[in-house]
């Protein structure tokens, strides 16, 4: 039987949910007084992005092990030394994969980072950081020892697209999905952040299902080796509507269970179920799709429902009731 792969989250904790997976825990907090960092074996996720890129790792791969070093806040705020502090622990407590869906905005300490970066990824571990978010590189994702991750619109969610001899090496797929926040209730998740956790998820399950290492595992994913910005900056289109009976009742269903108007029922087939042509508010979309799941008897994964299934009445029909 195979060893699980052991993931390091450096995050903002996790939930109790994720508690039979996790085999390692704890929460560093930097004093800005004493200047001294603290441990504590308190690691609840207080704002949900840890437990958001946990969902995302385990809805790719089953077999993982968190361990889990909380950096940041309810805010979802932390610092350099904190983040210096959990490198230093995990040359300590060997991992497969570390997952940093953060970025350091300040330099202080960027020097002592990198040192600890090349020790670990010389260690044989794995370091897929996000880039900030509407950025085009940030610290430490530029690294060589680590791997910078973007995300698109325009990516196979099963894939990437890898380069090793760029800065920012690795691309996936952005576009949000359903996860269940730290208090149990669900939402969408998107960003650099969830494109990131999809690679480590992406990542650990070939690791698990391969004796294929390093960087070769990234090559194993990759659909594409060259892409430009223009490549990366292509949004999501919707697919044209193929009208039908069947779609115009199904039509007249989600218009009932979402309550909406007459002027937006008569608008239902020709227009986006995106702002600015409905103004829809997340809660009314997870009303929607555990509705429709229901009556359809359909199962939606958290961690890979996109919320693109959602664009207009063609693709949540071709969800629920089509062949996907």
């Amino acid at each position: 039987m195979k060893n699980k792969i052991k993931i390091a989250l450096i995050d903002s904790g996790i939930n109790d949910r994720f508690n039979s997976q996790v085999i390692e825990g704890i929460s560093i907090i930097y004093d800005e007084k004493k200047k001294q960092v603290s441990f504590s074996d308190d690691y609840t996720d207080e704002n949900g992005h840890g437990t958001y890129c946990a969902q995302i790792i385990n809805s790719y791969c089953p077999f993982v092990e968190f361990v889990v070093i909380k950096i940041l806040d309810k805010n979802n705020r932390g610092c350099s030394q904190a983040l210096t502090a959990a490198l230093e622990y995990l040359l300590q407590f060997p991992v497969d994969i570390i997952n940093l869906s953060l970025a350091v905005l300040q330099g202080d300490l960027n020097e002592k980072i990198s040192q600890l970066c090349v020790r670990l990824k010389n260690n044989g571990v794995i370091i897929n950081v996000s880039v900030a978010n509407r950025e085009l590189t940030s610290f430490p994702a530029s690294l060589r020892s680590t791997v910078g991750i973007r995300g698109a619109f325009n990516i196979d969610n099963h894939k990437i697209w890898f380069n090793e001899k760029i800065e920012i090496q690795c691309v996936a797929n952005i576009i949000p999905v359903l996860v269940y926040n730290h208090e149990s209730a669900k939402t969408f998740f998107g960003g650099n952040s969830k494109a990131t956790a999809l690679v480590t998820g992406l990542i650990a399950n070939t690791m698990y299902n391969s004796k294929i290492v390093g960087e070769e595992l990234f090559k194993e994913l990759a659909a594409r080796t060259k892409w430009d910005e223009n490549d990366i900056q292509k949004e999501f289109r919707s697919p044209e509507i193929k009208y039908s009976q069947e779609l115009k009742s199904f039509s007249e269903l989600v218009c009932d269970l979402l309550q909406l108007n007459s002027s937006e029922r008569n608008r239902i087939l020709e227009i986006s179920l995106f702002p600015p042509a409905l103004k829809l508010e997340t809660e009314q979309y997870i009303y929607l799709i555990e509705r429709l799941a229901e009556i359809y008897h359909k199962n939606v994964i958290p961690g890979q429902f996109e919320l693109t299934e959602m664009s207009n009445i063609y693709t949540i029909y071709n969800f629920f009731n089509g062949d996907k």
